[in-house]
């Protein structure tokens, strides 16, 4: 019989655990979090089985945690945080299924990749980028999507950029791939923006299209909260179109809000100024616990609580807006383990101003 000790720190939620993860040196817990010392014995591999009668624990008071409960923690990994750079996550895919035409076009065209050399160029420019940050979008291969090109006025905004010299700010840019598809389809380069909070993002972005000496468009490193940006305050006034793809969702309701004024500044303030986009919705629309910020949420929204929102940021900043959206369930073929909750849709939007 094998026995040995565990040094666990237990989240709680409602008295019932949530998490377990071994304690590291120095730890200090949290206002919902419980120390607990479990030896375990009499355990049989690949089960690890635990006998109940030969376990001994213990736990501060005053909210105790049954072994039956803690006993799964132990004997299944313990639940990995989106931050985490470990490859082994549900939202790292090991493999692209199929690089999608409109990408695999571009990085033989513009890029002047071999047919033959794409794939393999692809995986070393994501884990490259997984190394910046690991979000979701970058291990699930998200961006090779070219998002903006799927929206039901990307004629339209093309035609925009085209022939009426107006600009178009992509915000969250990522790799700037939305940018760099707007260019290869005709739009000037010199109209075409991208901030983003990561500039390893950017950098990545260069490799994954090779055209450090060939693109025009301009890249901002912002954090969309920096009042005190000088060069995104340069563009106050003077985004015709603004691209939020994947953006909004990731704030609760009163910092979308925020977020939204704040467009609303960098557009001109005169009818047709368009904010457009997709992002995760949900059936239930609310607050919903951060991926990453563990104190914060997110809020999801359906249809009718983002015309909502828009109508606040109207009433904030003196201005009327024509909401469009539409609302449909997402291809389960896109979704990562863990990622597949029935509630959520993709919520498509093109706001107008009036």
């Amino acid at each position: 019989m094998a026995t040995f000790t565990i040094n666990l720190v237990i989240s709680l939620q409602d008295g019932n655990v949530v998490s377990a993860s071994t304690v590291p040196s120095g730890r200090k817990l949290g206002t919902a979090e419980k120390s607990a010392t479990v030896t375990i014995a009499s355990v049989t591999t690949p089960t690890k089985e635990i006998n109940e009668e030969e376990t001994e624990k213990s736990i501060g008071k005053p909210d105790a945690v049954a072994l039956k409960d803690l006993a799964p923690l132990v004997e299944a990994p313990v639940a990995k945080k989106v931050g985490n750079k470990d490859k082994d996550v549900a939202w790292y895919f090991k493999n692209i299924n199929k690089v999608p035409g409109p990408m695999q076009e571009m990085l033989e065209k513009w890029s002047g990749l071999a047919p033959n050399d794409v794939r393999a160029h692809i995986h070393r420019v994501r884990d490259q980028a997984w190394d910046v940050w690991p979000y979701p979008c970058i291990g699930m291969f998200f961006f090779l999507d070219l998002g903006l090109s799927l929206l039901p006025p990307y004629a339209q905004v093309l035609n925009r950029l085209r022939t009426n010299n107006e600009k178009l700010l992509d915000l969250g840019c990522c790799f700037g791939q939305d940018v760099r598809k707007l260019v290869f389809d005709g739009a000037p380069a010199e109209n075409v923006y991208g901030t983003e909070l990561l500039g390893g993002y950017i950098d990545e972005g260069y490799s994954l299209f090779c055209d450090k000496d060939k693109l025009k468009s301009k890249f901002i490193v912002a954090d969309i909260f920096d009042a005190k940006n000088a060069e995104l305050n340069a563009l106050n006034g003077k985004m015709d179109i603004l691209y939020a793809g994947s953006f909004f969702h990731l704030w609760n309701w009163e910092d979308q809000v925020k977020v939204a004024c704040r467009l609303v500044e960098l557009m001109p303030a005169r009818p047709a100024s368009l904010v457009l986009g997709r992002q995760a919705g949900s059936l239930k629309p609310g607050e919903i616990p951060h991926r990453i910020n563990q104190t914060g949420t997110m809020f999801q929204h359906d249809p009718e609580t983002f015309e909502k929102m828009w109508k606040e940021v109207g009433e904030k900043t003196g201005s009327e807006w024509n909401v469009v959206t539409q609302f449909e369930k997402r291809d389960a073929s896109a979704q990562g383990k863990g990622f597949n909750n029935p509630d959520t849709r993709i919520l498509t939007f093109a706001v107008y101003r009036l």
